[in-house]
């Protein structure tokens, strides 16, 4: 006797009692319901494969014999051919389908099927005495526009139960919801005065095993017309076949212990309809008799209609009731979350949104945790306490919400008046980000149907568990617990974590966008800052005073400021070459009238435009000065038109004075000549005729039109190697990959001199790597972005041929650290010269 009640208090023991009730095959029972007949065949062959013991109280064959024969054998043409259409339907797979209403020896049966595997089970119920179709009808209308105004579903369940009640004439009739923890709670009844009332009164989880659960998703009906049947056997035609599933038949015999649980309820005849909710149970409507009733046919299939249609309203309410929430962060969901950890920023956050948080999901106390900042507001328990909540939440793999109402049994210290949880895994790392929303303790009498605890018995050397014999009201006081979180908070939860993970992504996505955007402004800046430093340094190579000079630079700064507005006022896109003209030339005439533009609506490509701007700048100021708009009735004329090659445009003067080549040539001058070559792989062409100066490019055809999304991608190639120092020469040869003409032309000024025998200046890393092949060089200055493509495989290829060089760029150092440039110095934009020269001088051998 101690040992059994050893056994009874026992957690490992509960558990085994528990499996072992699960694992009852209740969907193979091996027998059926005695007030009807079951028999099976192979959809292929036809041959039967199961019947019941009693098919002969409908067939004049003993059941023995069946085996032999086919299922044509067993009803006339007619019939089969019914049950063979029904059968070829796939939703027979998933329900059971009725096939027809006939006559076997005298009595009119209903003929209903299904499909498991290969095989047809066939069901048959005799059909007792009909219901007015018309009053089925009646009720199920009723019952449809009824429960469909209501909102409440409190209101929804006690109208069905009333409709359930008036077409069955149950005793009680009771609706049955799932708390998340499985157990049960009725909270709506129709009781006739026959039998005890259980509104209000709880069911523990084990009342309904899990296998139970599992079947009540897969059939709409379970109807037990009498609790004492021992059943009626299934025979198989032999001994291979497997036991026949019975899942989806009404007919299913009952589990012995199941039923003397219902006995044990006083309950002689039930019926049960489940409610599934977004393909979860939901709940039950369970009917009970006290007396043995069999239902008709009709009843029957209008039954399973109201469970379904009280069902599908139910899930409406539902959705209906938390939808404004879904709504709201749908729409603000993005606002409910932080990627940044600044202390300042994440008060202001809180201070926003921690109250929003709370009505969201009612609870007590809500905290926002991102890596080892934890923000609380309203009753919440400590940071410690927090933690050891986040550590039995990381022990949950495969779902983001972890919630508990008796946070007490996690043995947790520091709860202070917390006593329930739900967490929501928003982002696992870089950073980790949580949401607790955090329910004190309330203690409140919970009733329930009989001592909730379970009843253990050992027979056969196993521990299973007894159907418990007493369901009077049992009060069981409640503490340290929370109140619950429903099903509906839940499924409020599952939605906002999906909708704060999406936010959380599209905010890291914006911050490496913003990221890119800093990283690519701040190359601008430093390359505009270097562009301006060139044109500084070799503009006053052109000129002789101090006025001159500072008059000269300002301009060309000034056109590089309009360069950058037609950029930035066409969003680094494409510019009309028109617009580019009368941007430029007319704002420095005296005489706009005097530019004559001829050409049709062309645009260039954003990576020409600066230098255009600046070339158009250098023509128009010469032209000015010393050319054709340096008179009253000089005039300029404009003249582009695109070819298979590409745009050329044409620049003319005329009525101006003569004018003869320069002696030498100057910055102006030499850009006009070179840069659309050396940057573009262009052409220019400059004649000084008598009536003026002509000149004519030809642009690709590459740079004209739209631009193309111009992505900086870096190139991923081998693992770079360390630095070496750098070697000594008497004399160097040197090499510039920079695509920026002005740029180029800076650098190859300052490195110049007696112990710099070669210079040579490339554009592309095509020219470059020919070059290489072709040329020793000692030292090599390297633009790591050179448009469309970086300077990586050139890198890799001074290195091959051990060729100093450094790095040019205006991204800074991490830009290259984040990649797999090879390794070396790195020169950052604007360059000084001092720098420059002194790296030309670690390379060169001190001749003293």
């Amino acid at each position: 006797m101690n040992f059994k009640k050893e056994i009874q208090n026992s957690k490992a023991s509960e558990a085994k009692a528990l499996e072992e009730c699960n694992n009852e095959p209740i969907e193979f029972p091996g027998i059926i319901q005695s007030y009807g007949a079951l028999v099976a065949f192979n959809f292929n062959s036809l041959a039967i494969t199961y019947a019941s013991e009693n098919l002969n109280d409908y067939f004049d064959f003993e059941v023995d014999n069946l085996f032999n024969l086919s299922i044509r054998d067993l009803f006339d043409r007619e019939s089969f051919h019914a049950i063979s259409n029904i059968a070829s339907h796939k939703s027979t797979y998933q329900q059971r389908e009725q096939a027809k209403i006939i006559v076997l020896k005298e009595q009119k049966v209903d003929i209903s099927l299904f499909r498991v595997d290969e095989n047809v089970v066939i069901e048959i119920t005799p059909i007792i005495e009909s219901v007015e179709v018309f009053k089925i009808n009646a009720h199920l209308k009723w019952t449809l526009d009824t429960i469909k105004k209501l909102e409440n579903v409190n209101a929804i369940l006690n109208q069905s139960v009333i409709a359930l009640r008036n077409i069955t004439q149950f005793d009680r009739v009771k609706a049955y919801k799932f708390h998340p923890d499985n157990s049960g709670e009725v909270i709506a009844e129709f009781n006739s005065g026959r039998m005890d009332s259980y509104l209000g009164l709880h069911f523990p989880a084990f009342d309904i095993p899990p296998k139970a659960r599992e079947i009540f998703l897969k059939t709409p009906i379970r109807h037990i017309h009498n609790t004492s049947d021992a059943g009626v056997k299934l025979k198989s035609a032999n001994k291979t076949l497997k036991p026949l599933n019975l899942t989806l038949g009404i007919l299913r015999g009952n589990s012995p212990i199941h039923g003397q649980y219902l006995k044990n309820m006083q309950v002689s005849s039930t019926l049960t309809l489940p409610i599934i909710i977004k393909g979860k149970l939901w709940g039950l409507f369970a009917l009970h008799n006290q007396d043995v009733k069999q239902l008709s046919s009709e009843v029957t299939y209008s039954l399973e209609l109201i469970g379904q249609i009280a069902g599908t309203i139910l899930e409406q309410k539902i959705e209906q009731k938390v939808e404004k929430k879904i709504n709201k962060l749908h729409l603000e969901g993005e606002e409910f979350i932080t990627l940044n950890q600044n202390p300042i920023y994440l008060q202001m956050f809180w201070e926003d949104y921690a109250d929003k948080l709370k009505s969201l999901i009612k609870c007590d106390g809500v905290a926002y945790q991102i890596d080892k900042k934890v923000l609380l507001h309203g009753d919440c328990p400590t940071k410690n306490a927090i933690d050891a909540i986040a550590t039995n939440f990381s022990d949950v793999k495969t779902n983001n919400i972890f919630y508990s109402n008796n946070l007490s049994e996690l043995q947790i210290k520091n709860l202070d008046h917390c006593r329930g949880v739900l967490a929501l895994r928003i982002h696992v790392n870089n950073p980790k980000i949580c949401i607790y929303f955090f329910r004190n303790e309330i203690k409140k009498n919970i009733l329930w149907a009989g001592n909730p605890k379970k009843d253990l018995v050992f027979e056969k050397e196993k521990v299973r568990l007894h159907p418990r014999s007493s369901f009077n009201e049992f009060c069981d006081l409640s503490k340290e617990q929370s109140k619950i979180w429903d099903s509906e908070t839940l499924t409020l939860a599952e939605i906002a974590v999906t909708t704060f993970q999406k936010a959380v992504h599209a905010e890291k996505a914006t911050t490496e966008r913003f990221k890119i955007v800093i990283r690519e402004l701040n190359h601008r800046i430093r390359n505009i800052l270097a562009l301006v430093r060139s044109i500084s340094k070799q503009t006053i190579n052109d000129i002789d005073s101090i006025d001159d000079y500072a008059n000269s630079l300002e301009h060309r700064i000034l056109a590089l400021a309009k360069a950058n507005s037609l950029l930035t006022e066409n969003s680094y896109t494409s510019v009309e070459l028109k617009n580019l003209f009368e941007r430029i030339i007319k704002p420095l005439c005296n005489n706009p009238e005097n530019i004559i533009l001829e050409g049709s609506g062309v645009k260039i490509t954003s990576e020409i435009i600066s230098m255009m701007v600046l070339i158009v700048h250098e023509l128009t100021t010469n032209a000015i000065k010393y050319g054709s708009l340096s008179t009253q009735k000089g005039k300029v004329r404009i003249m582009w038109k695109t070819n298979s090659e590409g745009l050329t445009i044409e620049w003319k003067e005329l009525d101006g004075p003569q004018i003869k080549a320069p002696n030498k040539t100057g910055f102006g001058t030499t850009i006009i000549e070179n840069a659309i070559n050396y940057e573009f792989a262009g052409s220019s062409k400059v004649e000084f005729q008598k009536d003026g100066l002509y000149v004519k490019f030809q642009i690709p055809k590459n740079l004209i039109g739209e631009s193309k999304d111009s992505i900086f991608v870096l190139e991923q190639v081998q693992q770079a190697i360390p630095i070496k120092k750098p070697k000594k020469y008497k004399v160097i040869n040197a090499f510039i990959l920079e695509d920026d003409f002005i740029i180029a032309q800076d650098i190859k000024q300052v490195i110049s001199g007696p112990k710099v025998n070669k210079i040579d200046a490339f554009s592309n890393q095509k020219q470059a790597l020919k070059s290489l092949e072709d040329t020793h060089y000692d030292l090599a200055f390297l633009d790591v972005n050179l448009k469309k493509e970086t300077c990586m495989k050139v890198a890799f290829e001074c290195e091959k041929r051990g060729v100093s060089f450094y790095y040019i760029t205006g991204y800074g150092n991490s830009f290259l650290e984040e990649s797999t440039f090879p390794k070396a110095p790195v020169i950052l934009k604007p360059i000084r010269t001092d720098k420059l020269k002194g790296i030309i001088d670690k390379h060169i051998l001190n001749s003293n």
